[in-house]
């Protein structure tokens, strides 16, 4: 798990996984045992949990989801695929008015992979944008919106940066967890997609990504950002796997 999640494990929580084989099958077990040293490459920290599999279903390699279940407050949470990690800062879109949205800085909490507490920076009942919200991909767009060509409203420190629901349609944000998050992207034939894969695992299989159908094969450097565009000439359904064909998702162009 990544070092800032360590506060919120502790001995004897409750564990459950899922695998890809046994998906309407729940496993549980409880956590016994954190390492106390983090690994210094990955900001990693190993905690190792013991699963009962008197019929040997769960295999040695096999991929499994697990959840760490944990007691706590009400809280308010996004999906973790509306937040654009810069490094510096955690961004969502919000949407301000209709077809209208801004960036806004947000401080995270607890994040379980599919979803994330948010802190601070955004209000209950405020809608962000889930996928899509990759239109700008670094710190330094960020400070200067102009350059990104989205527009921008006032000046000065009150500035606003907007984006309308039409150029966001363009763009998609895929999450690289053991699975692709989504695995089903849709385009249109002659229009440019831009595709943000945000890699979260270090697992071997999931380092490159491929779109045989447009030639394209890109490494994906762990817990980074990797930008891919695509502009389909023709209408269909085109895979896009990783590198060892183990995951696949799907482009579907109309």
């Amino acid at each position: 798990m990544y070092e800032k999640d360590i506060k919120d494990v502790k001995l004897n929580q409750s564990v459950k996984i899922i695998s890809e084989a046994y998906p309407n099958e729940i496993f549980s077990s409880k956590v016994t045992f954190i390492d106390p040293s983090i690994n210094p490459e990955t900001r990693t920290i190993r905690v190792r949990t013991e699963f009962k599999n008197p019929n040997g279903k769960l295999k040695p390699q096999m991929y499994v989801k697990a959840s760490i279940l944990e007691v706590t407050k009400k809280a308010l949470t996004i999906p973790a695929s509306s937040v654009i990690h810069t490094g510096k800062r955690n961004v969502v879109w919000v949407e301000v008015k209709e077809n209208t949205f801004e960036p806004r800085d947000v401080k995270l909490g607890i994040d379980d992979g599919s979803y994330v507490e948010v802190i601070s920076g955004l209000n209950e009942g405020e809608f962000v944008v889930v996928t899509g919200g990759y239109l700008i991909d670094s710190e330094s767009q960020l400070q200067q919106p102009a350059s990104a060509g989205v527009h921008q409203h006032g000046s000065g420190a009150g500035s606003t940066t907007t984006m309308s629901a039409e150029e966001m349609a363009t763009t998609v944000k895929i999450i690289v967890d053991g699975t692709y998050k989504p695995d089903v992207i849709h385009a249109k034939k002659g229009q440019k997609l831009t595709i943000y894969f945000e890699r979260h695992d270090e697992s071997k299989c999931t380092e490159e990504v491929v779109f045989k159908d447009f030639n394209i094969r890109k490494m994906l450097p762990s817990h980074k950002i990797t930008k891919i565009e695509i502009t389909p000439k023709e209408t269909g359904e085109f895979r896009f796997t990783c590198g060892m064909e183990m995951l696949e998702g799907k482009l579907v162009v109309e």
